[in-house]
């Protein structure tokens, strides 16, 4: 969906670490060679936290400040290698996602970007 003039369309994700991106890219592919469709890019794939939606322009900044003090305060924390199931879960499956387990294995630090 695109934004209406004056928004942006907003989502607050983490960056996966490297010794994990190129392994989901490559099954990303694979499921799209099998099932069709396209693999997101390897440069693209990310933990998505939050979904906003579209955001209006004067609303940027401030969503922005308020996610800055919460990520301030976020101690850092730990994800487990992911399991990978389609989605979206509940209607036509069309994307691969990653299912995150209980914390083990990746120590990330949350910061500002």
């Amino acid at each position: 969906m695109i934004p209406s003039p004056g928004h942006r369309r907003l989502f607050l994700a983490i960056d996966l670490p490297d010794a994990w991106r190129h392994p989901l890219f490559s099954a990303g592919q694979a499921a799209a060679r099998v099932h069709g469709g396209q693999a997101t890019g390897e440069e693209n794939l990310h933990v998505t936290v939050a979904f906003f939606g579209s955001v209006g322009e004067g609303d940027v900044a401030r969503l922005g400040e308020g996610l800055a003090s919460i990520i301030e305060k976020t101690p850092a924390f730990v994800l487990r290698s992911p399991c990978l199931v389609w989605g979206p879960l509940g209607l036509e499956p069309r994307m691969l996602w990653t299912a995150w387990r209980r914390p083990s294995t990746v120590l990330l630090h949350p910061s500002r970007r």
